[in-house]
């Protein structure tokens, strides 16, 4: 294909054939590519920990009555990590065995419950740890209880619509240097950018219009402004109700319309060859 070549987007659909039929989907294999260089998702962690931290020091936080401080500042970070981790491309990072599980759908499901579990194990486990200690340490354990639902139902939230965008628009994660040395031809590099402003786009608007604010309010209302307890559990389980519907509108799309990766034939090629030397 000629240098000048207009940025392709190649349909895989369940019915494609695929190369990879060795391709591997247990959890084993999906921590082992999570920790191994260069990480691909995993380093939006560490830098969106370091972005929430600056972003606090030119607009603090600002407690009232009616939210818990420790709260306030672990449902933030959550918030913030979670937006930018789960919507930023998790089959884009990992295209070859997308493609390889888009023909079948019991294992684009088992790709897609893998990748959701290694998120809850390395960011939501460890989010909701730190909640449940410094609440028992500033607050008392009396309110452990409430602190939990408040920072479990918005990453769960985000889990599930990070599902579906993930589906909607994958792009593939091609490395820096071939990227720099393909820098002219800006049409393929205009879906990554768009990848990366996708969650702070949606991350501003759920600030703006306070959506999860929102909808807790909605159920505390359906419940007859019920005992905090009682809220806290409603709000869980809604959560948990809500991440399973949109996790199910995510495999629906991915199984009818199948994946569309926007990129270039050179780059996608020489990211195969890359990825069989590596596993």
């Amino acid at each position: 294909m000629a240098r000048g070549a207009m940025l392709a987007d190649i349909m895989i659909t369940p019915d494609s054939s695929s190369s990879q039929s060795a391709a591997r989907f247990s959890l084993v294999d999906e921590y082992a590519r999570t920790f191994t260089w260069p990480f691909g998702w995993l380093q939006g962690v560490g830098l969106n920990v370091l972005l929430a931290a600056i972003y606090l020091l030119v607009r603090p936080l600002a407690a009232d009555d009616h939210y818990d401080v420790v709260t306030l500042f672990t449902v933030y970070f959550a918030n913030f990590i979670m937006a930018d981790v789960t919507t930023t491309n998790i089959f884009g990072h990992d295209f070859l065995r997308a493609q390889a599980a888009s023909s079948n759908r019991s294992q684009f499901t088992k790709l897609l419950r893998n990748k959701n579990i290694v998120q809850a194990v390395v960011i939501m486990m460890p989010m909701t740890v730190i909640t449940v200690v410094i609440t028992w340490v500033v607050n008392g354990p009396a309110e452990v209880m409430l602190a939990i639902p408040a920072v479990l139902y918005p990453m769960l939230l985000w889990l599930g619509v990070g599902n579906i965008l993930s589906v909607l628009y994958p792009v593939p994660a091609v490395g820096v240097k071939r990227r720099c040395a393909l820098y002219r031809q800006w049409r393929w590099h205009v879906p990554v950018f768009i990848s990366y402003a996708i969650p702070w786009l949606l991350y501003a608007l759920f600030a703006l219009t306070d959506v999860p604010g929102q909808l807790n309010a909605l159920i505390r209302w359906c419940c007859g402004n019920p005992h905090p307890w009682e809220s806290a559990l409603a709000l869980l389980v809604v959560s948990v109700f809500i991440f399973i519907v949109l996790n199910r509108i995510s495999l629906r799309l991915a199984t009818r319309r199948g994946l569309v990766l926007r990129h270039h034939d050179a780059m996608i090629a020489g990211e195969q060859k890359e990825e069989k030397s590596v596993w």
